[in-house]
């Protein structure tokens, strides 16, 4: 079981978010939700048949995809206990904490 957690930024609510799977990582996944309407937050859940393997997470902000790729490790003591973070920050702060900045798409901290 791999869980996705992450935001598009506040003031973004029902922002699209768009998950699939990269490469050879089972099962293919390709989906789309909304971001909670209140904090711009969303969570995916669901179980994979591959022990390693990436998820793309993308938005669009102002037009322009804004994506990070985030790759995981299943833990063979804990199958069920893989967490993944995602910091789609669209129009606030980017990763450095410069507001309007450029250099998005970073992994939560």
């Amino acid at each position: 079981m791999v869980t996705i957690h992450g935001t598009v930024g506040v003031g973004l609510p029902s922002q699209p978010v768009y998950i699939s799977t990269v490469g050879n990582t089972l099962p293919t996944v390709n989906v789309s939700l909304i971001a909670n309407v209140t904090n711009g937050n969303f969570t995916f859940i669901h179980p994979m048949e591959s022990f390693s393997g990436s998820f793309l997470v993308t938005t669009y902000c102002n037009g322009l995809a804004e994506s990070v790729t985030l790759p995981y490790v299943v833990d063979s003591l804990q199958p069920n206990g893989t967490v993944l973070y995602a910091d789609l920050n669209c129009g606030n702060e980017d990763c450095l904490g410069v507001v309007g900045g450029s250099a998005y798409g970073c992994p939560l901290r």
